[in-house]
C-alpha cells in the first residue's frame, strides 16, 4: 500500500474556516440589532392595546347612550381600579348588551391587569360630574398618551410618567 502525502488539494484550512464563522457570527449579529425582533413585539402589543382601548371606550359611549349611565365599577382590584384580567370584569355588561362582541383580554399585560377602568361619581372626590378613565400600561415609553384624559384629580402626569394610555368622559 503506497500512501502518498496530497498535495495541491483544494480545500479550507481551520483557520479560514473560523474566520468565516466569525464573520458571519457578527453580520448576524448586527442584523438581530437591527431589526430588534423584542423591540417589534413590545410595539405590536402596545398597537394591539391602543386599539382595543379605542374599541372599549366607543362601547362605553354606546352604553352610556342607551342606559344614561355608565358601568359599575364590578370589584376593587387595585386601588379602586377595575381590571379587565382579574376576576369579575367591567366589561361584562357590555358583553351582555351585545355593545362588545367577546371579552376584550391584554395577553401579556405590563402590569398584571390589563384594562383599567374606574368610574368617578361626582360625590366622591369633589369634581362635580361623573366621569370614567380607562387606562393600559404600556410597554415602550413613546406609546404613552394620556392627553385624551379628563383630569380634575390632577393625575394625568402621574399616569404620564407611569407609562400609561388612556381615555375618559365626563358628562
Amino acid at each position: 500500500m503506497d500512501l502518498k502525502p496530497l498535495k495541491n488539494s483544494s480545500g479550507f484550512t481551520l483557520l479560514e474556516l473560523l474566520v468565516v464563522i466569525v464573520m458571519l457570527g457578527i453580520l448576524f449579529a448586527s442584523l438581530l440589532a437591527a431589526i430588534n425582533p423584542i423591540g417589534q413585539m413590545q410595539k405590536a402589543r402596545d398597537s394591539k392595546r391602543i386599539e382595543d382601548l379605542v374599541k372599549i371606550n366607543k362601547a362605553l359611549v354606546q352604553y352610556y347612550i342607551k342606559h344614561g349611565d355608565l358601568p359599575d365599577n364590578t370589584e376593587d382590584d387595585l386601588d379602586g381600579w377595575d381590571c379587565s384580567n382579574l376576576g369579575q370584569s367591567f366589561l361584562q355588561p357590555l358583553i351582555d348588551d351585545q355593545i362588545l362582541e367577546a371579552v376584550v383580554k391584554d395577553l401579556a399585560p405590563a402590569d398584571g391587569c390589563g384594562y383599567r377602568y374606574q368610574k368617578y361619581d361626582p360625590a366622591n372626590g369633589g369634581c362635580g360630574v361623573y366621569f370614567y378613565v380607562l387606562l393600559s400600561k404600556m410597554e415602550l415609553p413613546e406609546n404613552t398618551n394620556m392627553n385624551g384624559v379628563f383630569d380634575c384629580y390632577n393625575q394625568k402626569q402621574t399616569f404620564t410618567d407611569s407609562g400609561y394610555y388612556g381615555y375618559s368622559d365626563n358628562e
